[in-house]
């Protein structure tokens, strides 16, 4: 049985990295937007009472960020310490092994079973963390805001390039996708944490099975040794 998930299980690896990385890409959009040009020189705004301009900063006074933190660390813990390590470690399971190196893969395989599921509940708190930042920053004072809702927020004022409005719209969507990408990211977690304890239920049960097979030969052959004694006797 155990065997049979080593399939699905490398697939869901695989799906899972390529998440990952797309949302170590996302999050690292939204940090050099904030911090290269267009993060730090300010809108020029269209003030149409005055007919004049104002220069508005071109993010929040105190940008909430530390969702972007989060969900970049479970992705990057997803990406290494699930996917890679979790390649690495089935691909030895999978080989025949010496018993030197036999001994090494089980302590390594159940340490990785471990990280599956710290993993699945460190997204699952991104998850949670983010949606929560998001939904509670919107409609609220625009000095304290998670960096999407800023950017919402500016769309709807009236700028002097008015090319700058799609370069902003282009940056929301990814701020935007990484979010939204936590989604597949926990449901292959999950996915991915199931399977690795059911694997590791079932190799145990079936270690379990195996000394009680050979505790139960060994009683035999003790007991058929000393019937040959006595009878000898």
């Amino acid at each position: 049985m155990a065997n049979s998930l080593y399939l699905p299980l490398y697939v869901l690896l695989g799906l899972l990295m390529v998440d990952a990385i797309t949302e170590v890409g996302f999050v690292g959009s939204m940090v050099g937007y904030l911090h290269d040009n267009h993060g730090n020189k300010p809108f020029e705004i269209q003030y149409t009472a005055e007919n004049g301009i104002f220069l508005l900063p071109a993010k929040p006074t105190h940008p909430i960020v530390d969702q972007g933190h989060t969900s970049n660390g479970a992705a990057g813990t997803a990406l290494v310490l699930v996917g890679i390590l979790g390649y690495v470690v089935l691909w030895l399971k999978s080989r025949p092994q010496h018993m030197s190196i036999a001994l090494l893969t089980r302590p390594a395989f159940l340490t990785w079973v471990v990280l599956t599921v710290l993993s699945f509940l460190l997204t699952l708190a991104a998850l949670a963390y983010t949606f929560t930042v998001t939904h509670s920053t919107s409609n609220q004072t625009i000095d304290l805001s998670a960096p999407g809702n800023w950017y919402k927020a500016v769309l709807e004022l009236q700028f002097q390039d008015p090319n700058e409005k799609g370069d902003i719209r282009n940056h929301i969507r990814l701020m935007e996708g990484w979010r939204w990408n936590l989604i597949p990211l926990f449901l292959l977690g999950g996915a991915i944490a199931v399977l690795a304890v059911w694997m590791a239920i079932k190799e145990r049960k079936g270690a379990a099975r195996q000394v009680y097979k050979e505790t139960r030969q060994t009683d035999h052959f003790n007991d058929a040794t000393a019937g040959v004694r006595v009878s000898w006797v």
